[in-house]
């Protein structure tokens, strides 16, 4: 779904989601995702890493994580094992940082058609 929001920002140009990977991380297991919000006008905010946003996204939700909740650090530990088959499964692509540039991931063109062929997208 974030990737799914990152995208229909992008299609409406009012700004986006940037899921970031710094300089040196395996694409396919990183340790952080940094997210930013950027706005129409090209500004950006930074919102910490892809985990903290999931578990304001959940506080927000009003939902809670059974047993306990997991702190940012071992929900990204988590994450990394996903990034990796997102990216085999073409869900999500990874696209490389130009000189000095972080890369970023975002939705696969095949995953995104497929989304909005879907009975009520």
């Amino acid at each position: 779904m974030v990737t799914y929001a990152q995208y229909n920002w992008a299609a409406e140009a009012r700004g986006g989601l940037v899921l970031e990977l710094s300089p040196g991380q395996n694409a396919f297991q990183p340790s952080h995702i940094s997210v930013l919000v950027q706005g129409p006008e090209g500004d950006e905010r930074q919102c910490g890493s892809l985990a903290e946003l999931m578990l304001r996204l959940l506080d927000h939700l009003g939902m809670h994580c059974f047993p306990h909740r997991p702190t940012p650090e071992s929900l990204n530990t988590t994450l990394a094992g996903l990034i990796g088959p997102l990216l085999v499964k073409t869900v999500w692509r990874y696209q490389d940082g130009a000189s000095g540039q972080s890369g970023q991931y975002l939705i696969h063109p095949d995953f995104a058609d497929t989304c909005f062929r879907l009975p009520g997208s």
